[in-house]
């Protein structure tokens, strides 16, 4: 079932949260329950944000939060600090600059191998090779083409095939428990605590074009698409306006982020939107066009990774143009480390999405990928021997 919207009710509040206008008629118990939640804001807004406006539709609350220059813990840094690589060993695994790297809750890391597009790798915590996962094949254990791989409920492992058509769930040893069958590949998935199953994926049918959100059921069905409250679908533009970013959040919730603008948003396993989150600082322009697929342009920010630590904070991770970017590097090979630190810095944000607040934010000399689990991020070098590797590190947020 596809999540169409209904009509909306939108009311403006001023930067400190008290006045309100209201641009349609509402009922008078809506209206009352409206100026009980927003005189329960009480007080200005916080520092390094503004409320831009609420919404009253679907039967909840919309906000919309702008996020200003002003960091709100300066006292504070974003700490990044190398922990284990993968992939160094002569006995493997050789990751490329695909491989997707996860850990589970005991330390123990799992690597999706592109290169060898089936493999799928234990690693310990020192990064070192133990196993293999399955093998080769289209039978239960088996895999083709892995193009993604997160963890679940009680440290089981989703393994996403599209090589197959099925997603694979593996308990915490590796044993397989069951599939089932997928007529989409996905680059990104989350697993809310409450045990639901949202995937973004891109798809074209009438029904579902232009909403990249997707909740599956056990056996692999779709019971809702939503993502977006006004769908639109061009296959040459969908692969940067229509993917999101997804990381879970509190029971029932997902946050979503654009790749081409910085644009955060909390949805609810029914397909409601629940608050938005925007940056319209000059660092980050929205963009849709090609031309940031040209090595002879300046690469354009891309909001790459989400996660909500256990604070309740939200750690934003946006690739943007490296400091010493110049239209005269040498990119003959940008499938490597080492063209690739030449396009690209990391800045880390850390937002209260509760007030809206800026925490802090960091500039890293380094393009940061992912995480590869709570307080962890990946990004890939190159050895001296011409070997790509997968650097994990620490990342937290300190006082001084």
């Amino acid at each position: 079932m596809a999540r169409r919207a209904l009509p909306e009710f939108r009311l403006h509040r001023s930067p400190n949260r008290r006045a309100v206008r209201i641009h349609r008629p509402l009922c008078w118990g809506v209206l009352a329950t409206t100026l009980t939640r927003l005189t329960a804001c009480g007080g200005p807004a916080p520092e390094g944000s503004r409320v831009a406006d609420v919404i009253f539709t679907n039967g909840h609350f919309q906000e919309t939060i702008i996020i200003e220059d002003d960091i709100t813990q300066p006292r504070s840094t974003i700490s990044l600090s190398r922990i284990t690589t993968i992939g160094s060993s002569k006995e493997g695994p050789f990751p490329d600059m695909n491989t997707y790297v996860r850990r589970n809750s005991k330390g123990q890391y799992f690597a999706a191998l592109t290169a060898f597009s089936w493999q799928l790798a234990e690693i310990d915590p020192h990064g070192n090779y133990v196993r293999d996962i399955g093998r080769e094949g289209s039978g239960p254990g088996e895999y083709r083409d892995i193009d993604n791989l997160i963890i679940g409920p009680n440290d089981s492992l989703y393994v996403f095939d599209q090589g197959n058509g099925r997603c694979s769930i593996l308990s915490p040893s590796g044993e397989f428990i069951y599939s089932f069958r997928t007529t989409w590949g996905t680059k990104q998935a989350a697993i809310t605590p409450s045990g639901h199953l949202i995937v973004q994926a891109l798809l074209s049918s009438p029904e579902r074009a232009g909403l990249p959100l997707h909740l599956i059921n056990r056996d692999g069905a779709m019971a809702l698409s939503f993502g977006d409250e006004n769908p639109m679908y061009n296959r040459r533009t969908a692969t940067w306006f229509n993917t999101r970013v997804l990381t879970e959040s509190s029971e029932n919730t997902v946050w979503t982020g654009r790749l081409n603008k910085y644009e955060i948003e909390l949805w609810d396993t029914s397909g409601n939107l629940l608050k938005r989150i925007e940056n319209r600082r000059d660092w980050f322009r929205e963009w849709n066009t090609v031309e940031r697929y040209s090595i002879q342009n300046r690469p354009s920010p891309s909001l790459l990774a989400m996660q909500e630590d256990d604070s309740g904070y939200l750690w934003v991770i946006v690739n943007v143009p490296d400091s010493q970017w110049s239209p005269d590097l040498d990119l003959s090979d940008a499938l490597f480390p080492t063209s690739h630190k030449a396009l690209y810095d990391s800045t880390v944000e850390v937002l209260d999405p509760n007030s809206g607040s800026l925490l802090q934010s960091r500039r890293i000399d380094l393009p940061i990928r992912y995480f590869v689990g709570p307080g962890l991020v990946a990004h890939f070098e190159e050895t001296r021997d011409d070997r790509i590797v997968v650097v994990i590190s620490s990342i937290q947020l300190v006082n001084n």
